[in-house]
């Protein structure tokens, strides 16, 4: 955990040390620290439509709706964090590192808002929907 912390700890430098970088251009830099700029960037837009679309579908859930909601985020945030040091262990304490986590992490964070989105959309009497 204290790994984790401190890879936050840098995403927050390198996401304020870079805040000119286009999207276009943002991976074409041969720096890592631009490169780890660039992924933290993406991190955080995809952090933002997530939290956006939890919000509509929390509100509109009943309050054991909203526990269940808690927890399984809860869950998939434990599962997202554990799959992405995973996926980032080919360069565990390299530079690279906290780009391969962040990459990680957008990517699933972006599946996950998603699928929220779908339960914000979903017709009544679907089973499959929680409500």
């Amino acid at each position: 955990m204290g790994t984790r912390l401190y890879r936050y700890g840098i995403i927050i430098m390198l996401a304020a040390a870079a805040p000119g970088i286009a999207k276009a251009d943002c991976y074409d830099s041969p720096v890592q620290d631009d490169l780890n700029a660039c992924a933290s960037a993406d991190f955080k837009k995809a952090d933002t439509e997530l939290n956006a679309a939890y919000a509509v579908v929390h509100a509109r859930l009943s309050k054991a709706g909203q526990k269940r909601l808690r927890d399984a985020e809860r869950a998939w945030i434990s599962y997202r964090d554990a799959e992405c040091m995973f996926r980032s262990s080919g360069d565990d304490g390299g530079s690279a590192a906290v780009m391969v986590d962040l990459q990680c992490q957008a990517e699933l964070i972006y599946q996950r808002a998603k699928y929220l989105e779908t339960v914000k959309t979903c017709e009544d009497g679907d089973l499959s929907c929680p409500r």
